[in-house]
């Protein structure tokens, strides 16, 4: 659950020390006051940061550089600016040489119509992701600012804009919230009274129940904080492997970036990581194990037999083929890949162990029961084989 740095939802499990704002019972009656908030500020102030609620141009900056510090943002991405105000982001972007298929949204008509004015040929539109759903994607999802001004419930609010904007990219999502560590003095607010500050704890734990690849910077402005939440960051691996310095040739050195795709669910990723590698029996046989993760049934059979081509004498693919096909309901097939593995690996006792699961599934008795005491008599510790032997012999009698 999202809190606010105010009334009953002050406290965090953890005891980190709040500071509370005194102003904080004064939300915005709706969106439209929001809209409106900000179409009088524009016609105060004109085209500067101010006219956001930024107090100063150096603020605002601060932001961007937050917002263009997501990892993989480049030139011919795509990018959607929820809350994008006058374009200023796209701006900054082209200042930076950072060429992005742009488009910006906010539920300011006054701002947009000015936005368009500003950047001619621009993308702007008047819309809220909340009440016109889109099925479109972008590869990176910013909110520079637009999340502050208290709505009523805006806990309830704020967490189902952070999931639709989530919804929205296919790499990434970075947005930027006040925290609640400095919410009794924040001179970077027009109007303190009526910001919310979040718990950068709290925001973080919700955020991790949409992607495990989350980060938190709360140092490029100390009154608030950014979120990076990533569907699918490949360059902290990316970085690893020219620490690594790896060759295009499968070996022990190639684990580590494995074990990172792997654990992030990164399997797509991880294949292709493995398809610019070398041709190689381990290869293909990993690449069969990732397609397994994904449910491609034709990619990851293909690959194990690819495997066990390349390397006749390896039981390993005929072992994740037999798997494959047994839990595809092809018993047979199961068992002949599976008796092949045990020829070429004798000495394993999981290998006669899995043999004999499937001829007791097939209702092959008594060559289950013979492949349970090959088992044991590999390795008279093998348990599983033992607790089977044993139930078998229960029930015959």
């Amino acid at each position: 659950m999202i809190r606010s740095a105010s009334g009953s939802g002050d406290s965090l499990d953890n005891g980190s020390r709040v500071r509370h704002h005194r102003g904080m019972s004064e939300p915005f009656a709706d969106k439209r006051a929001v809209a409106q908030f900000y179409s009088d500020l524009l016609d105060k102030h004109g085209d500067h940061p101010r006219a956001l609620g930024w107090e100063n141009a150096h603020s605002q900056l601060a932001s961007f550089f937050q917002m263009a510090a997501i990892d993989g943002l480049q030139s011919g991405s795509s990018v959607l600016d929820i809350g994008c105000g006058l374009g200023h982001l796209k701006s900054f972007l082209d200042h930076r040489g950072v060429s992005v298929d742009y488009t910006g949204w906010d539920i300011c008509a006054p701002l947009i119509a000015r936005a368009r004015e500003l950047h001619p040929g621009g993308q702007f539109e008047v819309r809220d992701i909340l009440a016109d759903r889109v099925d479109r994607q972008f590869d990176f999802v910013v909110c520079s600012g637009a999340l502050t001004l208290r709505l009523p419930d805006h806990e309830k609010w704020l967490g189902n804009m952070i999931s639709e904007m989530y919804r929205l990219c296919r790499r990434g999502l970075v947005f930027n919230l006040l925290s609640s560590y400095y919410a009794h003095d924040n001179p970077l607010c027009v109007d303190p009274a009526h910001y919310y500050h979040a718990h950068p704890e709290q925001i973080l734990a919700f955020c991790l129940e949409l992607s495990r690849q989350v980060a938190l910077d709360h140092c490029e402005l100390a009154q608030s904080f950014a979120v990076y939440v990533y569907r699918s960051n490949t360059a902290p691996i990316q970085r690893l492997a020219r620490h690594l310095d790896l060759g295009p040739v499968f070996g022990p050195n190639h684990e580590p970036m494995i074990e990172y795709y792997e654990s992030f669910g990164m399997h797509e990723e991880l294949i292709a990581y493995l398809e610019a590698l070398e041709p190689g029996a381990e290869v293909f046989d990993r690449i069969g194990l990732a397609a397994f993760q994904l449910g491609d049934e034709d990619r990851m059979l293909r690959s194990f037999e690819s495997a066990a081509a390349l390397d006749p004498q390896w039981a390993q693919p005929l072992v994740h083929l037999a798997i494959a096909h047994m839990d595809a309901g092809r018993t047979e097939q199961a068992i002949s890949f599976m008796a092949r593995a045990l020829e070429l690996a004798p000495g394993d006792a999981d290998i006669a162990f899995r043999l004999g699961q499937y001829h007791e599934r097939a209702g092959h008795a008594s060559k289950a029961e013979a492949m349970y005491r090959a088992a044991l008599q590999i390795d008279a510790e093998h348990k599983i084989s033992r607790k089977a032997l044993e139930r078998m012999v229960k029930n015959r009698s």
